[in-house]
């Protein structure tokens, strides 16, 4: 049986899609797709029979997604345990070094620059100043109720 994300979940995917793929490649590593469900707290079940070094599209890890939604909603609760865990500080937001630090830790290729870490930044810093709040990351993949 095929799996469809409604509107709300295809931009959320999307999103989370686009921050982990920070160099705009229409593509992604099997190991980053799997950190970045993970960290939101999505089962990465459809993605445990791939072979390693497997390239991950977009519809792969909009489907990914959409079937570890099925097992384990994005909510407050699990993007919250994802944050804390992010957030090395514990200031409840994300300042620049830290997320330098969560994007190169996670293996992305060496021509990441501090430009491309301050684009995925910007585009969810919504008060812009220049921090990631909790609030903010559940604004943009918490699903409303």
């Amino acid at each position: 049986m095929a799996t469809r994300l409604t509107s709300g979940q295809e931009k959320r995917c999307n999103s989370v899609f686009t921050l982990i793929d920070v160099l705009n490649r229409g593509w992604i590593s099997l190991e980053d797709a799997r950190k970045g469900l993970a960290g939101l707290g999505v089962r990465d079940d459809a993605l445990s029979k791939l072979p390693p070094g497997q390239l991950i599209s977009q519809a792969d890890f909009a489907l990914a997604y959409a079937q570890g939604l099925q097992k384990t909603p994005i909510n407050h609760q699990t993007l919250g345990q994802a944050f804390k865990t992010w957030d090395t500080s514990g200031s409840r937001s994300m300042s620049m070094k830290e997320v330098r630090h969560l994007v190169m830790k996670d293996g992305l290729p060496v021509g990441i620059t501090e430009a491309d870490i301050e684009a995925v930044l910007v585009s969810m810093d919504s008060n812009g100043d220049g921090r990631i709040t909790q609030q903010e990351l559940f604004r943009l993949l918490v699903p409303r109720s």
